[in-house]
């Protein structure tokens, strides 16, 4: 049951909320149509960041979750592998901070991808420490994963950064279904490992020829602003 001073206290609250919301409301959005072009239509600049982004989080993807769910494959004790694959998150969800503070999102991104790479490539052949270089491939990508969010939310302009980030995330979970391709093609277990490392290796490599660095830099706030911008580092860069 509403009491008279209470509904007394609710109309006030409204009567001053309606004299001062003009002062709390954002100005009015600009007209969108209801489907929007996709990100790779929209701009050739911009096709590159997301054609880049879409590959390099189902790369992720793929080997986080395959070094996750493949303990019962890299160790004899499928539940100590599953502890250790969790500890091993903690430094490298602590470590990146310093990292990217200094050092920019790119190389970082690059480092991380390369040594998840060789950790990937040397696995199959080194039986005896196959836990010990998972471990090392399970921290290195789980930092490439935090630094690819940071990066990527600063490489999307803002009017199309939440369509960017979580169509790029969708691309992350296709390559969760890495763990059965694995056990599909148990019965050539260098098939998988090689491939994601070569592939890994060369997606880093693009990488760092394909995406700017975002450090220092003002985040373009349209697709104008970043085809502005592209257009005056080309210009530095010949200048220089």
């Amino acid at each position: 049951m509403v009491r008279p001073h209470q509904d007394a206290r609710a109309h006030t609250a409204r009567g001053w909320f309606r004299r001062h919301d003009t002062h709390f409301a954002s100005p009015p959005l600009p007209h969108t149509p209801s489907h929007p072009r996709p990100l790779t239509q929209q701009n050739p600049r911009l096709r590159t960041i997301t054609l880049s982004l879409y590959t390099n989080y189902l790369l992720v993807g793929a080997v986080y979750f395959g070094l996750s769910l493949s303990g019962g494959d890299l160790s004899s004790d499928p539940f100590l592998y599953m502890v250790l694959t969790g500890v091993v998150e903690l430094p490298a969800y602590t470590l990146v901070i310093p990292l990217v503070a200094r050092y920019g999102r790119r190389a970082p991104v690059v480092a991380f991808f390369f040594l998840t790479a060789a950790a990937l490539l040397v696995l199959p052949f080194v039986p005896a420490g196959s836990m010990v270089l998972a471990l090392i491939g399970k921290m290195s990508i789980a930092s490439a994963f935090q630094v690819l969010d940071l990066y990527s939310s600063e490489l999307f302009p803002t009017e199309v950064r939440t369509r960017g980030m979580s169509t790029a995330h969708v691309m992350s979970r296709v390559g969760s279904f890495s763990p059965y391709i694995i056990d599909y093609l148990a019965k050539w277990p260098l098939v998988p490992v090689g491939a994601v490392s070569s592939v890994r290796a060369a997606s880093a490599r693009g990488t760092g020829l394909a995406l700017p660095e975002t450090l220092h830099v003002a985040l373009p706030d349209t697709i104008e602003h970043l085809e502005e911008r592209e257009i005056r580092t080309r210009r530095l860069a010949w200048l220089m």
